[in-house]
């Protein structure tokens, strides 16, 4: 049985916020990081494109894309998590682990 997530872009924002904000552990933070670049890694078409990552079960066409998160990660997420000098070291700390295991990933994908 597969997993239903209908807003796939939210879900993503919402794992990568989590990992910075709630995660208690190293461990934690580990997991949804590659949770995270799991999913972005198995959602690149042929051409390195994102694909989407909900298909309707009888039509089989495309829903929704991964690039509203892929944008956002690209247009704001370092600026506002890492260039940031309000944030404390440490949220900016796993902020760049997140771009780390984000960075690794896209650097098969062309968004």
């Amino acid at each position: 049985m597969r997993p239903v997530v209908f807003e796939v872009n939210a879900f993503l924002d919402k794992v990568l916020g989590w990992s910075l904000t709630s995660a208690t552990t190293d461990y934690q933070r580990k997991t949804a990081l590659q949770l995270l670049a799991s999913i972005l890694n198995k959602r690149i078409d042929v051409d390195g494109t994102a694909l989407a990552m909900i298909h309707d079960i009888k039509t089989n066409q495309r829903l929704l894309g991964l690039e509203p998160f892929a944008n956002m990660l690209l247009s704001t997420f370092w600026e506002k998590e890492i260039l940031d000098g309000s944030l404390i070291i440490e949220r900016r700390r796993h902020a760049i682990e997140a771009w780390i295991w984000v960075s690794y990933c896209r650097t098969t994908m062309e968004f």
